[in-house]
């Protein structure tokens, strides 16, 4: 199983950076450094998921048919971490037409 993360591990390692950073400066950008740290929770859990799951499920006999909805499922929740680091890039930034600056919601 090590090995099978092993491939994963750089990624990992960006997710935990980028997790580090937004809590460094989260004083300075709260909302921002949030949806950081949830993206990259939401991504390295993912990440793991993707190889741990599957190789438990296959040791109790499931066929890899039978993986098909785990992997779509997964897919669905990286999205939402996707969508948490959109937002974190475009949110509370000055609109360079006016002086307003986008808040959230």
């Amino acid at each position: 199983m090590i090995g099978a993360i092993a491939g994963t591990l750089p990624y990992l390692a960006v997710w935990v950076v980028a997790a580090v950073v937004a809590a460094i400066r989260w004083n300075r950008h709260p909302v921002v450094s949030a949806l950081v740290v949830t993206s990259s929770a939401v991504h390295a859990l993912v990440m793991v998921a993707n190889v741990v799951v599957p190789m438990r499920m296959m040791q109790e006999g499931a066929t890899v048919a039978s993986l098909v909805p785990l992997h779509m499922a997964l897919g669905l929740v990286g999205l939402v971490g996707t969508v948490c680091m959109i937002v974190a890039v475009f949110i509370g930034r000055q609109d360079p037409r006016t002086s307003e600056v986008v808040r959230p919601l």
